[in-house]
């Protein structure tokens, strides 16, 4: 019963992989972009979850 009254989700359900000194979140339904300098990488959040990251350090595969 509870589900049918739930909001729906606006992202899948999946395993939270955060990379090894991936700073969190800047709150914890943040949506938006954070900068990870030690990996290189843009990440997307949506409601305090990464969901996609983007390399940008073309001379290194990420």
């Amino acid at each position: 019963e509870s589900r049918r009254r739930a909001e729906p989700m606006d992202v899948l359900p999946a395993d939270e992989v955060l990379l090894p000194g991936m700073p969190p979140p800047p709150h914890p339904q943040f949506s938006g972009f954070t900068w990870d300098s030690h990996a290189r990488l843009w990440v997307q959040w949506s409601n305090g979850r990464p969901i996609h990251t983007i390399c940008v350090d073309s001379e290194n595969s990420c």
